[in-house]
């Protein structure tokens, strides 16, 4: 297999264009270098050092949570869910508690999905002992906003997250589609790409204290694009970050295309013989990436050698990939709903594992559907999630990472449901804990799912003691708001570089920011400025 088939491949073993042995990280932001020249002092490597901790990630980690003990009827296993729980402002260091009790009677008794009025004195400032309603609490942290809430459905849910979710920010990004938008790994910068075949980067407000709008709220993003990279010639499908903030573009121009932030041209261009639908940075070592194509093939390249270091010849058209965090597999999604996993150690050769259909037992889709994405639980890689054309998004558990060369050693812990993906590149993704899951929709509405098993099918049993019966293959339980006027395309969590609020633990949507992109090119930005309450349980 270490012969390539394209002719492209084999120009480019054939003439590597004398590149330098090492990409090097830019001193400054000049542009103007030819393409597939590389900027001065740039390097991509396995070694390169992880930027310096978050603001968030300085906070204490002393939590002053109460909870009650819940149990797992499957499993026996007992879960805490939380009473009251401790949030604390990153600007003053101020830390409250907030009450998490059952809502009142009154809001029990209203409809799933309509407003609920919260209890007057939910929050008390620690340092003082002061009682506050919501109202205040939200002015306290500078979270109160002019805007009007998103109405936010919640079905078969016993705590709702999403209590205050409002729109922040709305950006006319791109002319046409938007396919693809991912955070670089340090959580300062968002690529976006889609049918314009322009690529996009967004600068994230790290301080968003200096963007307040007194009708609006803190921005998100910065209004203008930070860079915009040309040079493709059709849609632009996927896109990757490195951790030293090099970008890779596929594209169905035929082309996979790298760039660094720090410059406006066209660093290597890598071309295949058909559409790429799909790429991955090698985790510990980014002068390798991963891509996919309806070609059929999955290609290993090396970035300064701009050439082929082996494929794979899968017999059906890829439309997903990635490595797992370790870097030491790969996974490979096709047309047909196979999920296919290979070795792809040493030397970066692969060598085929094992292989799970990704479909339902019986009805239209028992064939297998496209798998649109993947992608692996953050703190916990023997989770993948796999999201498909099938209208579910499924949680498989690996075991340890060892097991993966049996076919036993998968099995699906959870089908996320409720959402509608037939025939886009719709994927699920999950928050930066691992605590949410997050899926855009063909409805124009945008699904989120917890994935602890705190919630699901759930039974009361009196004020202070909950029983919660977890079901292990589906999960119908979840939250859901409309976004756009069209299909989501992408919905994404943003990372705690663009939070103002912290809290500990970090479990609950107090917080979280969303992010959306359909097809009319615009971008919008959803921030959840409500403590979670219970809601009524029968």
């Amino acid at each position: 297999m270490g012969t390539p088939l394209t002719s492209g491949e084999e120009d480019i073993r054939k003439d590597p264009q004398a590149s330098p042995k090492s990409l090097q990280e830019p001193q400054n932001g000049r542009s103007g270098d030819k393409e597939g020249g590389m900027p001065e002092g740039a390097e991509i490597s396995g070694q390169t050092e992880e930027g310096s901790a978050s603001q968030t990630e300085r906070l204490a980690r002393d939590s002053l949570d109460d909870s009650v003990v819940v149990k797992d009827l499957d499993t026996g296993r007992a879960i805490n869910v939380l009473k009251k729980y401790t949030i604390r402002d990153l600007n003053t260091g101020q830390l409250f508690v907030v009450d998490a009790e059952p809502a009142t009677a009154s809001e029990a008794a209203s409809e799933p999905g309509s407003p609920k009025t919260a209890p007057n004195k939910l929050v008390t400032d620690v340092s003082s002992g002061r009682e506050m309603s919501m109202e205040e609490f939200d002015r306290a942290l500078g979270l109160h906003t002019a805007l009007e809430p998103v109405k936010v459905q919640a079905h078969s849910k016993l705590v709702k997250e999403l209590t205050h979710l409002c729109v922040i920010q709305e950006l006319n990004a791109h002319n046409g589609v938007i396919w693809t938008m991912k955070f670089s790994k340090n959580g300062k910068y968002l690529a976006s790409a889609g049918q314009d075949a322009a690529v996009r980067v967004w600068e994230v407000c790290l301080n968003r204290g200096e963007t307040e709008n007194a009708e609006e709220g803190p921005r998100v993003l910065r209004v203008a694009p930070y860079r915009t990279f040309a040079g493709h010639t059709a849609d632009v499908l996927d896109l990757a970050w490195s951790k030293s903030q090099f970008l890779l573009t596929a594209s169905m121009d035929k082309t996979v295309r790298l760039w660094h932030i720090s410059m406006d041209d066209c660093l290597r261009v890598f071309k295949h013989t058909d559409f790429v639908t799909s790429l991955d940075f090698h985790p510990v070592d980014d002068k390798y990436f991963i891509s996919g194509s309806i070609d059929g093939k999955v290609r290993v390249w090396n970035i300064p050698e701009q050439r082929v270091v082996d494929w794979a010849d899968v017999h059906e058209m890829v439309t997903a990939t990635a490595f797992a965090p370790d870097g030491r597999r790969a996974v490979v999604g096709t047309m047909k709903g196979r999920c296919r996993f290979y070795q792809c150690e040493p030397s970066f050769k692969l060598e085929y594992q094992a292989q799970i259909d990704v479909k339902n037992r019986r009805g239209n889709t028992s064939r297998g559907r496209k798998i649109t994405g993947m992608q692996f639980m953050p703190k916990d890689p023997s989770q993948l999630l796999i999201t498909s054309n099938d209208s579910r998004v499924r949680l498989y558990d690996g075991e340890p990472p060892a097991a993966w060369c049996r076919r036993a050693g998968f099995t699906l812990r959870t089908k996320y449901k409720g959402h509608h993906n037939r025939n886009t590149q719709i994927r699920g993704t999950f928050s930066s804990d691992g605590a949410f899951l997050i899926c855009g929709s063909d409805d124009g509405w945008v699904y989120v799912w917890t994935t602890g098993a705190d919630e699901d099918k759930a039974a009361c049993s009196g004020p202070d003691k909950y029983c919660v019966a977890v079901t292990q293959e589906k999960s119908a339980s979840y939250e859901c708001f409309h976004a756009h006027n069209d299909i989501v395309t992408v919905a994404l969590f943003a990372p705690k570089t663009a939070r103002r609020v912290h809290r500990i633990p970090s479990q609950r949507a107090l917080g979280q920011v969303i992010l959306t992109a359909g097809y009319n090119g615009e971008i919008k930005v959803f921030e959840n400025l409500g403590a979670p309450h219970w809601l009524h349980c029968s």
